[in-house]
C-alpha cells in the first residue's frame, strides 16, 4: 500500500466525519486502513430496524477502481458473506460509466458516493434491484425483509461480534 492510498484514504474518513450521513457509519481497521466496515440502519420500511454491517475492501488502485464489497448481516437483499456484490457503482461494474451520467464506478464518488448512491439507494429501492438480479442478489420477500430487519442487531452480536461491539454505542442511537 503506497501512501499515497493511506492519505486518500484517511482525506475519505475525514470527508465522512465532516459529512457525517445520518444512515451510516464506519469503521476502519486498525490493521489495514483499506478495510472498511459499514454499518447501515434507520431506513424505512421494509428496513425499520435494521442494523446492517458490510465490510468495504479497497483496491490499491482506489479511486480508480471501486471498492469490492460483502455483506455481513443476514437482511434479505444482499447476499451474506456470499463474496463479492453486484450494485450499479461496484466492481462489476467499474468500466461502464460514460459522460452521459450511466451505471458504473466513477472516482469522484469515492467512499461516501459508493455507500449512499450504491447500498443505501439499493436499499431504499429494492424492489427494482431484485427484479434486476445480479451477483449476490436476493429475492426474498418483504415480510422475510422485515423480520430480518428486526433480527439483525441481534444476528450481528452473534456473528460479527468484535464489530458489533465497535459499533455498540452507535447502534444504541438508530430507531
Amino acid at each position: 500500500m503506497t501512501s499515497q492510498l493511506t492519505t486518500t484514504l484517511m482525506r475519505q474518513y475525514q470527508n465522512y466525519i465532516r459529512d457525517a450521513h445520518p444512515n451510516y457509519v464506519v469503521h476502519f481497521d486498525e490493521h489495514d486502513i483499506r478495510i472498511w466496515y459499514v454499518l447501515i440502519g434507520g431506513l424505512p420500511h421494509p428496513w425499520e430496524r435494521a442494523e446492517i454491517i458490510f465490510q468495504l475492501n479497497i483496491p490499491d488502485t482506489f479511486p480508480h477502481m471501486p471498492p469490492e464489497l460483502r455483506c455481513l448481516t443476514p437482511n434479505g437483499l444482499f447476499a451474506e458473506n456470499s463474496g463479492k456484490i453486484c450494485i450499479s457503482i461496484g466492481e462489476f461494474h467499474a468500466r461502464e460509466h460514460d459522460s452521459s451520467g450511466g451505471v458504473g464506478w466513477r472516482p469522484c464518488l469515492g467512499i461516501h458516493g459508493f455507500v449512499v448512491s450504491g447500498l443505501i439507494n439499493a436499499l431504499l429501492n429494492f424492489e427494482e434491484i431484485q427484479e434486476s438480479g445480479g451477483f449476490g442478489i436476493c429475492n426474498e420477500l418483504v415480510e422475510t425483509i422485515c423480520q430480518l430487519s428486526l433480527d439483525s442487531r441481534q444476528a450481528n452480536i452473534t456473528k460479527q461480534p468484535r464489530l458489533a461491539q465497535i459499533f455498540h454505542n452507535i447502534m444504541l442511537e438508530f430507531p
